[in-house]
């Protein structure tokens, strides 16, 4: 009876757990998401596609907590894109535990531009962000990707993403392949 068991040396919840281990990295991410909203900036006098797009995406890479994963669908007319996505950052393993995680599902708006094989976006919107033990919260989604489409309909590519938010500002880096009219 003396002995204290594994189980009761975990934390609570693995929001505490994403609180209390992850409290000082805030900083990185929101850092990453300035240098994202600079991008964005730089991005806007670009050289607009000169049709309709549309594309789906799939990446994972790196996070602000270790594993990063990255998914959207996108429409673009011109020089403006609509996306959809989700994204998360999280801790893939832990034993005894739910592992740390935290992710957003947002509608973003932003610019896009293409070269004969290269394609470049940046967004931002509006987001519901869901972290590890229930917490939840609304978030400003950003984004910037480039792609290259050897093909009319696939390409492949790397997306920086960012979200500022209350709980964790997060941030990540993904290699993606997109499928879709690309050209």
């Amino acid at each position: 009876m003396g002995a204290t068991s594994r189980l009761d040396m975990r934390p609570a919840s693995s929001a505490i757990c994403l609180r209390e281990n992850y409290h000082g990295k805030h900083h990185l991410a929101l850092l990453l998401s300035i240098v994202l909203v600079v991008a964005c900036a730089a991005f806007a006098g670009t050289t607009p596609a000169p049709r309709h797009r549309f594309w789906v995406s799939a990446g994972q890479g790196f996070g602000l907590l270790i594993a990063a994963a990255e998914y959207s669908c996108a429409y673009q007319t011109g020089r403006y894109l609509v996306m959809a996505r989700c994204c998360a950052t999280g801790i893939p393993v832990m034993i005894d535990a739910p592992p740390p995680y935290i992710a957003d599902f947002g509608l973003l708006f932003g610019l896009g531009s293409a070269g004969r094989t290269v394609h470049r976006s940046v967004a931002a919107g509006i987001s519901y962000v869901e972290a590890a033990g229930g917490l939840r919260t609304v978030g400003i989604p950003l984004e910037a990707g480039i792609t290259w489409t050897p093909l009319p309909v696939v390409g492949i590519g790397a997306t920086l993403f960012g979200n500022l938010n209350t709980i964790l500002p997060f941030a990540g880096i993904v290699l993606h392949l997109r499928a879709g009219k690309l050209r």
